[in-house]
Parts: structure tokens; sequence; C-alpha cells
């Protein structure tokens, strides 16, 4: 039975090499997602908050999830749940700032023409200086270091000002992305504002999240 024997021996082998490939790919996939931008992250918030940060990987189709479902995967209440947003101010001049990344809750919807009240009050200059929008992705990948999707404060290439939302401030901790579209970063709020100093400012306004 030799013949017999050598069909037996090139199944196993086929199946062996069908193995071999399906783990490598794994490996692969698995190493993917742990770019540089998403080591940077993870290392600024794991110095930074060296007692309170947390992360969890979640899968490909999470911004495709209802709200609850995001926030049971991540094991959090939905107010927990953070968005960071590179904004630029369009009628920039040259004096203050020309960016903020401002930190709000899911639950809640940023408020631009707050920031700009706020802003014009603390430089005493004219509300029509500020015009906030949402910095493009090329923009935001140059400055943070990250895509949409994966900003976050941590690890973030230029020394961009921070605004966390005053409304954060009422929770113990807070979640947002890690610098990669499907890792989260978790951390305590006190943690979050020794790290960056933020400006705390009320620039949210609560939103109805019924899916």
């Amino acid at each position: 039975f030799p013949y017999l024997r050598y069909q037996i021996f090139a199944m196993d082998h086929v199946l062996l090499a069908d193995r071999l490939a399906a783990l490598e790919a794994r490996i692969a996939s698995l190493e993917g997602r742990r770019t540089e931008a998403a080591r940077r992250a993870l290392g600024d918030v794991q110095r930074s908050c060296p007692g309170s940060w947390r992360r969890r990987w979640v899968a490909k189709d999470y911004y495709d999830w209802p709200m609850a479902r995001r926030a049971t995967t991540l094991e959090v209440s939905i107010p927990q749940m953070c968005k960071s947003m590179l904004l630029e101010n369009k009628q920039f001049d040259g004096s203050g700032e020309r960016f903020y990344l401002v930190v709000v809750q899911y639950a809640a919807s940023f408020n631009a023409m707050k920031l700009r009240g706020i802003l014009a009050e603390r430089t005493n200059r004219s509300k029509n200086r500020f015009n906030f929008r949402v910095a493009d992705a090329e923009t935001c990948l140059d400055l943070t270091g990250f895509e949409n999707g994966a900003v976050t404060p941590f690890g973030m290439l230029s020394d961009v000002p921070v605004v966390l939302a005053q409304a954060c401030t009422a929770l113990d901790v807070i979640w947002m992305g890690g610098g990669h579209g499907q890792l989260k970063l978790g951390c305590a709020v006190d943690d979050f504002i020794r790290r960056f100093d933020p400006l705390v400012l009320d620039v949210s306004d609560p939103r109805n999240l019924t899916e």
C-alpha cells in the first residue's frame, strides 16, 4: 500500500500547510493592529495613568453597532464613551491657537458656538474671529499622527491644546480612541486632567441616544 500511504501523507501535508498559512495570517493581523500610532498612544496612557489605564480591542464593524452594544463590549456606561475631534479655527489670523483637540461624550453633542463664545470672552476678541470646523483628514494625521476614527490626545505628535467637555468631569473614568480604529483606551478623569491640563469648558449639550 505505498501509494495509499503517499496519498495520506500528501493530504496531511496540505492540511498542515493550510493550518500554517491560517496561523501566519492571524499573526499578521494581530501585528497589524499594533501600529506605531497605537504603540505611541498606549505607551503614553500607560505612563500617564499607571493606576487607571485600560485598553480594549474591538471588532472592525464596531462603529456600525448601536451605542448600547459598544458600551457593553467596553463594559462601561454610554456617558463614559468619548470621541476626540481636531478642530481648526478657519478665521485664524496668527493670534492665539489655530487648532484645538476637543474631547466630548458620545452622549452629548459638541457645541461650536459655545466654544466660540468662551474663547472670545477669554481673549477679549470678537466672536467673528472664531469659526471652528473639524480639521481635514490630512491635517489631522499631520498634527496628531492618527487617522480618523483613531484620534486620541495620548501620543499626539504636536502640542495641540486639549479641551475637555465639562460634562466629562462628572465621571470617574472616560474611554476614547487609542491610535488605531480598533483600539480603545480608558483612564481616570483625574489622571487625564493631570496629563493634559486641558481647558475644561462647557462646550456640549446632552442628546438623545435612543437607537
